[in-house]
């Protein structure tokens, strides 16, 4: 168990430091360890992310559901630990840095340059997650009109999930 622990502790430590654009850029790699240690199996991973969407506060706190698959209560302990404190030290510090070179130009050249970096890694989220989630046509069905509704009205993220889980949960008590 110990060193389960100890393993929880580098992984997402690690990935805390990568999280470039948002803890979602990290999906497909946390998708991969966790499956890779036997932690959660991909369809486990997806609906712990769907989790992390309609539960109150910050999306990826659905970390501590990773940990607690792999590890129980001192799993999710570690993990909450090891994901969250290296990510907010180094948001400390930038931030403090960032506020005094704000006149600088090589500033705006690293937001410019940080910019298509951030949105592809949250397209290979989106891709990594959807292919665990998108197993047959209603499931491609509830995420095209997910999308569309996204696109064209700006629901909350919230109510889309809800409501694509309930429409599936009808899907298969109607054995569709």
């Amino acid at each position: 168990m110990n060193s389960t622990l100890t393993h929880l502790a580098m992984v997402f430590g690690g990935l805390s430091l990568l999280a470039i654009g948002g803890g979602s850029s990290l999906l497909p790699e946390m998708q991969s360890v966790c499956v890779a240690n036997g932690w959660t199996t991909p369809e486990q991973f997806s609906e712990t992310y769907s989790l992390g969407q309609v539960a109150p506060g910050p999306p990826m706190t659905m970390v501590v559901l990773l940990g607690y698959h792999a590890a129980g209560w001192m799993g999710a302990l570690v993990v909450l630990l090891a994901f969250f404190t290296p990510a907010c030290a180094l948001t400390w510090g930038a931030a403090r840095l960032w506020d005094r070179f704000a006149d600088s130009p090589w500033r705006q050249a690293l937001e410019d340059g940080l910019a298509p970096i951030s949105i592809g890694l949250l397209l290979s989220g989106v891709f990594a997650v959807g292919q665990a989630a998108i197993k047959d046509s209603l499931t491609v069905t509830l995420a095209l009109v997910a999308l569309v509704l996204a696109l064209w009205k700006n629901p909350s993220p919230a109510l889309l999930v809800l409501g694509s889980g309930l429409i599936a949960f009808l899907g298969s008590l109607l054995g569709t």
